[in-house]
């Protein structure tokens, strides 16, 4: 867990130095500053099955859409609002920056998902998979 926490923190430093979209500067250039909580909004999704079907979907694992997501890079959390009404938290197990995209990714039970947001603009997607299904959605993040 501790090289996870170290991987994530390095990753943030790099990324909040190298991005200056995402990272504040700060007046002494020795410190970084973690990157800003991200609110994310997926509007849309579709499910694919491993013959190749997909359909598109009202909700996200039983989350009604639209999904706002908050991206917590400080406490390495992704959290959103679950169909009970309360908050669903998952870690984040890693963070890279490539491509000119930032991709945060986790695991949530059997699923494995990633969200990737666009540097140069608020796109963004999101995306849970399984050995029989993906979930893919699209939307977007930002600061505010």
């Amino acid at each position: 867990m501790t090289a996870i926490i170290r991987l994530v923190a390095a990753a943030a430093i790099s990324i909040a130095a190298s991005v200056p979209a995402v990272a504040e500067e700060t007046k002494d250039d020795s410190a970084s500053q973690p990157i800003p909580t991200l609110r994310c909004e997926f509007k849309s999704v579709n499910a694919c099955a491993p013959d190749g079907t997909c359909k598109a979907g009202k909700d996200l694992a039983g989350m009604p859409l639209p999904l706002k997501v908050t991206v917590d890079f400080e406490n390495t959390v992704v959290s959103a609002i679950d169909e009970t009404g309360y908050a669903r938290t998952d870690n984040i197990d890693a963070v890279a920056d490539s491509a000119g995209q930032l991709i945060v990714h986790g695991l949530d039970r059997a699923f494995g998902w990633q969200i990737v947001i666009h540097h140069a603009s608020p796109a963004a997607s999101v995306s849970f998979a399984s050995a029989d299904s993906v979930i893919a959605g699209f939307g977007t993040c930002s600061q505010e």
